[in-house]
């Protein structure tokens, strides 16, 4: 898994030097982001060698009479990385059907387009692989003579952690794969030691909780930060009003409520009693945390039990517990 740049976006031709550095900032930010989390990207041939405006290739815009005038700090970068970056071509194994390059993107014209050929044919061989060009965003449909698959292109960090969720669908979905994913594919959480490893011990196992419980991971991530810090009384992210201080518990359950997820905080006997509390219990950093907030898949059994946002989490959301159902008092 990987993602490899789409040359054929990289088009200049009515654009405005402006334009053309913010797209080109916005890609070097990735290939930061990229390396920072030990992320492979590729490139191939046609990146420097093909036409980007008019009949200039990349690195003949570097020159002081082209009407495209970039940073200096951008061509240093650029060149920095395309001198370090890998190739798919050096690759030991390509994806079966590889050598059919002619792809149509969207229903548009086929074309020769190697590097999304690339993405295209190791998609439909099951394996996640995304394009990152520098117009282009969205999940597309890609055809070859050899079928029609769904190839999605990186913009930021949201678009990123969409596809890791995809790639855990693509890549067989289940529990290894959600457990060698998951902190890319829900970067805001915080998942304390092996809770994951825990998945498959749902009433009902990893297969029939799987939807449920990415679907509560994922708000989770994109959401659950705000709906434990964010001042009273807004209600929503678009909610105008907004105060001062820390939401009330039942404020952060109408949050989690309106984004369509059954959360709620343990009866205060559970705190009292001690068997209960110790099984709610965990060490964050030599931090015990009491995670009394806890999500609900079925309204009887099967719950993530979860803590706010602490320093030592790094501010994450922590997903401490998968269990079916914790003990309560008198039981």
């Amino acid at each position: 898994m990987a993602f490899v740049v789409d040359s054929s976006d990289w088009n200049f031709n009515g654009r405005s030097s402006d334009q053309v550095q913010i797209v080109i900032e916005r890609f070097l930010d990735q290939l930061a982001k990229a390396t920072e989390c030990g992320e492979r990207v590729w490139i191939g041939d046609a990146l420097q060698s093909r036409a980007v405006r008019g009949t200039n290739d990349l690195w003949s815009l570097r020159d002081a009479d082209s009407d495209l005038q970039l940073n200096p700090e951008i061509w240093q970068e650029l060149a920095a990385y395309l001198g370090r970056s890998l190739h798919y071509l050096d690759e030991e194994h390509w994806p079966d059907n590889f050598d059919d390059i002619n792809i149509s993107i969207d229903g548009g014209s086929p074309s020769d387009n190697e590097d999304v050929a690339w993405a295209h044919h190791n998609v439909q061989a099951g394996t996640a692989v995304a394009c990152i060009g520098l117009w282009r965003s969205g999940l597309f449909q890609t055809t070859s003579n050899h079928g029609s698959v769904e190839v999605r292109w990186l913009y930021d960090e949201r678009s990123k952690a969409e596809f890791w969720r995809s790639a855990i669908v693509l890549e067989g979905d289940t529990q290894a794969d959600l457990v060698r994913l998951a902190h890319r594919a829900y970067p805001n959480l915080y998942f304390h030691l092996d809770v994951l490893n825990k998945a498959d011990e749902f009433n009902g196992g990893y297969h029939a909780n799987a939807p449920e419980l990415k679907r509560y991971l994922e708000n989770l991530s994109d959401y659950g930060a705000w709906v434990f810090t964010a001042p009273p009384p807004a209600e929503t992210q678009q909610d105008p009003r907004f105060g001062t201080g820390s939401p009330t518990s039942q404020l952060i359950q109408r949050r989690f409520e309106l984004i369509g997820l059954v959360v709620a905080p343990e009866n205060p006997d559970v705190f009292r009693d001690g068997r209960c509390r110790r099984a709610r219990e965990i060490e964050v950093e030599m931090k015990t945390l009491y995670c009394e907030w806890h999500c609900k898949l079925q309204g009887h059994q099967n719950r993530i039990h979860i803590h706010g946002p602490i320093r030592e989490s790094g501010d994450k959301v922590v997903v401490a517990i998968f269990a079916v159902h914790l003990p309560l008092p008198g039981y």
